[in-house]
């Protein structure tokens, strides 16, 4: 799957990785209950639940080339329909998209995941497998044109940020999406480069007050970390239009 998203952060959502005819992941914190992509491929991939376990990744080579054939830059969201640290994805695999994001500097990759932990098992580069040597972190860092960022959906799991700053990576961001509490962030900002907000959407959302995000952009604008709210509450409507919006909360910003 590669298209034109409605995810306001990014110009296009990549997903080379599939499980048969859909995608895969499992439930790993509270952001997950409610999960677009789960929905999404219960109606058009194939039918699998997220928390089955036995299922087998490929490799999509035809979705995996896309990149080269975009001749303007983009802002490219991998793996959106799933997290390409899950524990079942193979370093082979990664190995592949990342060659792939290194022949492309061009675009810029965002990676947003809920697993740092793995990334860093990664960097030890602890399989025994010489095939699975896999020296883009071996050497240290993440390619340039890769933004690495964590999602963090209640102070709960603020963890994550810590995690994010033991990997080196061009720029890092939080995604505090969905936003189900007030979380104060304050001492973790130093470490990143970008902040993105907003509440959960889809049917049967769990609240979220305005001034939460309100907060966030206060402790952001403390801090001088660029800030992007991707979406505002109102009572029992969402609305994506930032013309609609409190005036403090029009920020669509990016890290330089």
């Amino acid at each position: 799957m590669s298209n034109n998203t409605k995810i306001a952060w990014c110009d296009v959502s990549w997903n080379p990785l599939r499980v048969g005819n859909g995608w895969h992941c499992t439930k790993v914190s509270s952001g997950c209950e409610r999960c677009y992509a789960e929905a999404f491929n219960k109606r058009f991939g194939n039918g699998q639940p997220y928390d089955n376990s036995s299922v087998a990744f490929r490799l999509d080579e035809k979705v995996l080339n896309l990149p080269f054939h975009w001749r303007k830059p983009r802002r490219v969201f991998v793996q959106s329909m799933g997290d390409l640290f899950h524990e079942q994805i193979s370093i082979a695999f990664l190995t592949h998209i990342f060659d792939t994001i290194e022949e492309c500097p061009q675009h810029t990759f965002l990676i947003l995941t809920k697993r740092p932990e793995n990334i860093k098992r990664l960097w030890t580069n602890q399989s025994d497998d010489p095939a699975c040597s896999w020296r883009y972190m071996r050497e240290g860092t993440i390619l340039p044109n890769v933004w690495l960022g964590v999602t963090v959906e209640s102070e709960k799991y603020l963890h994550r940020v810590n995690a994010l700053n033991e990997i080196a990576a061009a720029v890092k961001f939080v995604s505090l999406e969905p936003l189900l509490e007030e979380i104060h962030i304050e001492s973790y900002l130093k470490y990143l480069n970008q902040v993105i907000v907003g509440p959960e959407t889809g049917p049967h959302r769990r609240p979220c007050k305005p001034e939460w995000i309100e907060n966030i952009i206060e402790q952001c604008d403390a801090a001088k970390v660029p800030v992007f709210v991707k979406a505002f509450p109102f009572g029992n409507r969402i609305s994506h239009d930032p013309a609609e919006w409190p005036e403090w909360a029009r920020r669509r910003e990016y890290p330089k």
